[in-house]
């Protein structure tokens, strides 16, 4: 397994300025404390980033794994074939209501719920990535899809993607 050779921060600042760069118009955001990301609170909902009152963003920092002798595959989860891949964690906190919040938000039409991912994690690529590369290198996962994930006491998911 390789950890990512950047922080969540760097990626959530790097991500919004790219965002801010490719924009024709000027977005309106708002990032909310860590306070409010996690108390329940469906103003804020769980995320890291608000954009135009509507797009709700939550970062997730993955871990990376080319062997097979990872839990996915070892219990037949993922397929060899899957390898290489990216993995994060959803899990349950008694002191955050995060990921309650955002899929209460998920199911309001009119709004956008994404889990954003890198699909990269050494810190080369990190510092190469054009404003293109950078987008096109990173994964977003619609909450409107986890509708029967369910998390509870005690409970966690894992979630695992590749290029």
């Amino acid at each position: 397994m390789a950890k990512p050779e950047f922080s969540e921060i760097q990626f959530v600042f790097e991500f919004f300025h790219h965002l801010r760069n490719e924009s024709t118009i000027n977005i309106k955001y708002k990032i909310p404390t860590l306070g409010q990301e996690c108390n329940f609170d469906i103003l804020y909902g769980g995320s890291d980033l608000i954009i135009l009152n509507n797009l709700f963003i939550q970062f997730k920092i993955s871990e990376y794994f080319i062997y097979s002798n990872t839990s996915e595959i070892i219990n037949k989860t993922l397929s060899k074939d899957f390898l290489p891949y990216y993995r994060f964690h959803i899990k349950y906190s008694p002191n955050s209501f995060q990921y309650n919040n955002l899929k209460q938000l998920a199911k309001d039409k009119n709004k956008i719920v994404r889990h954003v991912a890198p699909m990269f994690h050494k810190i080369s690529d990190f510092e190469s990535n054009s404003v293109d590369n950078f987008i096109q290198n990173t994964i977003y996962f619609d909450l409107k899809d986890f509708k029967n994930v369910e998390i509870d006491k005690n409970d966690k998911h894992t979630i695992c993607y590749n290029k």
